[in-house]
């Protein structure tokens, strides 16, 4: 039922599509080593950076979506703000890796749980939105931030089970600077600005009635 959600979703916005990735990554993460995927990632990454900018990308593109549909995706590129996006995404994907290493090498909490397997490759993955958010379209920068609220709560479950509230204090300290980076670039983007912050308060009834 999810995938074929999924394929429906993806008729209307092509982004949705990725999530049947994560399907696939879920239901043949135990077939796929970590270091395979880095790999992989790594080589598919470089070629998105190359071949999304290319017409054969966008004419494979087309079979799927149309003409119309793609032209709207990629003409996205064009949107302001692309440095602060694409910071973003990746500031969203490290934060990950760095409770992922601190967990294992520095508070000795073992990540051998499905869970954090499945988390490893599937931001492993979202590398790959990087060169699509900056070559085809910027809705991809999305991705990495959906899965960046369930990586806050593996980071959340982690930090629990160090023993010592000073260590677990500190533990949140490189997440508080993370997030306060993620901030301040987003109140730097005026597009976050326009389509965000402004429409959560105009028109407000509740601003309306503490203001009178």
């Amino acid at each position: 039922m999810y995938a074929l959600c999924i394929l429906g979703a993806s008729t209307i916005h092509f982004n949705s599509i990725y999530f049947a990735t994560y399907l696939l990554l879920f239901a043949i993460r135990k077939k796929i080593s970590k270091k395979t995927e880095c790999i992989f990632v790594g080589i598919l990454s470089v070629l998105l950076g190359v071949g999304t900018g290319t017409g054969f990308f966008y004419n494979v593109i087309s079979m799927f979506l149309g003409t119309t549909k793609t032209s709207i995706i990629e003409n996205s590129t064009g949107a302001s703000g692309q440095f602060g996006r694409v910071a973003t995404c990746l500031a969203y994907i490290l934060l990950f890796f760095i409770y992922y290493y601190l967990v294992n090498f520095k508070y000795g909490l073992k990540t051998i749980d499905s869970n954090s397997d499945f988390l490893f490759k599937a931001n492993v993955l979202s590398f790959m939105f990087v060169p699509l958010t900056l070559n085809f379209g910027v809705g991809f920068a999305r991705m990495p931030i959906l899965i960046g609220v369930i990586n806050y709560i593996w980071i959340v479950n982690k930090i629990s089970l160090i023993k010592g509230q000073k260590k677990r204090i500190v533990a949140y300290i490189p997440m508080l600077l993370i997030l306060s980076f993620i901030l301040a670039a987003n109140l730097k983007n005026q597009e976050f600005w326009e389509l965000v912050i402004k429409p959560s308060f105009e028109n407000n009834e509740l601003i309306k009635f503490i203001m009178e």
